[in-house]
């Protein structure tokens, strides 16, 4: 992507009993094994290999991470603009998130588009909005 978005909605939720020390170093295994499918230079890389918990790697994508406290297992992001490589991060995370978990974004350009989690794999979507006058809702 590599240009500017807004995050529309999101729902990420981590299936049941995942182990999430076994999530981080899998997913510095997929960082470390393409660096160059990430937006992040170099240096931003191996900070992110040297991080100690899943939510402190994820800030390297998103500007804020934290967890739902009472579910624990709800994970809240918010971002403001971005690198482009949440879909990236979201394919490493997907084997480890419940099926029907996305992100939704709208692009600079106004379109409307997302990943969504399905057989631990990710989805690319896109959305149409569709105008009708008022009067043709009576």
């Amino acid at each position: 992507m590599g240009h500017y978005l807004d995050l529309h909605d999101y729902r990420l939720q981590w299936k049941e009993g995942v182990d999430l020390d076994n999530v981080l170093e899998q997913v510095k295994g997929v960082i470390s094994q393409n660096p160059d499918d990430y937006a992040l230079s170099i240096s931003h890389v191996d900070e992110a290999l040297e991080c100690e918990d899943i939510y402190e790697l994820m800030m390297f994508f998103f500007e804020e991470v934290w967890v739902d406290e009472r579910s624990k297992d709800y994970i809240h992001v918010r971002t403001y603009d971005t690198l482009g490589d949440e879909d990236t991060l979201l394919a490493a995370l997907a084997p480890y998130l419940r099926d029907g978990c996305y992100l939704r974004y709208r692009g600079s350009d106004g379109g409307l588009f997302g990943w969504e989690i399905r057989d631990g794999g990710v989805v690319s979507q896109h959305a149409t909005l569709t105008w009708v006058d008022d009067h043709d809702q009576h």
